[in-house]
Order: structure tokens, then C-alpha cells, then sequence
């Protein structure tokens, strides 16, 4: 059948037996030896959902310091590209912070969060967005998403995916829409991204 993240994640969640779930790319590479305890002490606060780590690409330039709602019309990764010790607005690129959502490349959730809002969105979005969908559900519940940037991976983007560029081209363009018209009020106005930056520069847009 067509590829379906969303299911393949939700599928390894209900046979996994942990307090917590970590979701993890088959084309990551983690760096920080201390990972789990890191995201785990985050991800085991009462008050937060998900928790992500910083992503590299594998020249060690950074690719993911959280995600922004609104970049490329929908979300995207602000600051991509920089290098790795560059420390960006705020040292939002090597300090722990607040943001809207994290890649599910990456992604630590305690079992009982991720089922009481249903887990990933198998139905509307297997493929794309799913995670920053899974991180908006939290926030709508009470519980907030932790980018820890003092915790590295690389990440081969898209290389786990498979499947030829125009369909996955096709099907991101229909889970595209569907995400904007669940979350067009949140898009318009990202609570954790200041209003003085812009959204199309030094950025990346998903995927």
C-alpha cells in the first residue's frame, strides 16, 4: 500500500510498553551520547507534550532548531543552514526553548499524552505534517513542545521516505491543504516566533 508514516508511527506506539515513546528517523544518526536522558527530562514535565532535538545536515550544517508556523505559507524551519555553533536570535539555535512544534524525526512524548489526543493523523496526513499536527493537538490540550538544542542528530532528510518526486509531490500538496484549513487561525500568528523576524529569511520550508 502507499507509504504511511502517521501509521507506521502510531502502529510502533501501541507495541511499544514505555511510560514515554520516542519517534526516530531511520536516517538519523545521534551525536549526543546522553540523547534519551536529555529529552526525557523535559518530556517527563506535567506541563510538556512533545520534545525534539537539534538536527543537522550530515555537512553539519543545522537543519532543525523547531518549527515555525506560517514559513512557506504553512510551517517551516526557521534558521536552516546556518552552522551548527551558530547561535542564532535569542541563542534559540543552542539553547532549550519553547516552540510550536518538532520534527517527528526526532520526537520524545509520554504514551499517555500521545493517546490522549489520538496519536498521529493516519487519515488526513500519513505522510506530511503530521508531526507538527501531533505537536498542535498537544498545545491545544494544555501541553507544550521543547525543542532541547543541546541534544544533536543528524538527520539524511527524506531519505526514509521512497516513492517517485512527482507523487510525493502530489500528496504533499493535498496534506498540505488539509492541515491549512484544520490550523489556519494558529498558522496566521506563531505565539513562540517574534513578529519582527521574517518568515522567508534564513528558512527552510517543509518539507
Amino acid at each position: 500500500g502507499a507509504f504511511n508514516f502517521s501509521a507506521l508511527c502510531n502502529a510502533g506506539a501501541g507495541a511499544g510498553r514505555g511510560d514515554y515513546l520516542i519517534f526516530l528517523n531511520n536516517d538519523t544518526e545521534v551525536v549526543t551520547p546522553d540523547w534519551i536522558e536529555r529529552l526525557l527530562f523535559f518530556a517527563s514535565a506535567p506541563d510538556v507534550g512533545a520534545v525534539g532535538a537539534k538536527l543537522l545536515y550530515p555537512g553539519g550544517r543545522v537543519q532543525h532548531v523547531g518549527v515555525v508556523l506560517g514559513m512557506g505559507g504553512v510551517a517551516g524551519h526557521f534558521g536552516a543552514g546556518v552552522n551548527e555553533d551558530d547561535r542564532g536570535w535569542m541563542s534559540r539555535n543552542v539553547l532549550p526553548h519553547d516552540v510550536s512544534a518538532v520534527t517527528g524525526a526526532c520526537m520524545m512524548i509520554e504514551r499517555d499524552k500521545f493517546d490522549a489526543v489520538g496519536g498521529f493523523d493516519e487519515i488526513n496526513l500519513p505522510v506530511e505534517l503530521n508531526d507538527v499536527d501531533l505537536c498542535l493537538r498537544l498545545a491545544a490540550r494544555g501541553w507544550r513542545t521543547i525543542c532541547h538544542t543541546q541534544t544533536l542528530l543528524i538527520h539524511r532528510q527524506s531519505a526514509s521516505r521512497g516513492g517517485g518526486a512527482l507523487r510525493l509531490q502530489r500528496v504533499y500538496e493535498t496534506e498540505r491543504r488539509a492541515f491549512y484549513e484544520r490550523w489556519r487561525a494558529v498558522i496566521r500568528d506563531d505565539p513562540h516566533f517574534h513578529p519582527g523576524l521574517s518568515l522567508y529569511a534564513n528558512s527552510e520550508a517543509l518539507p
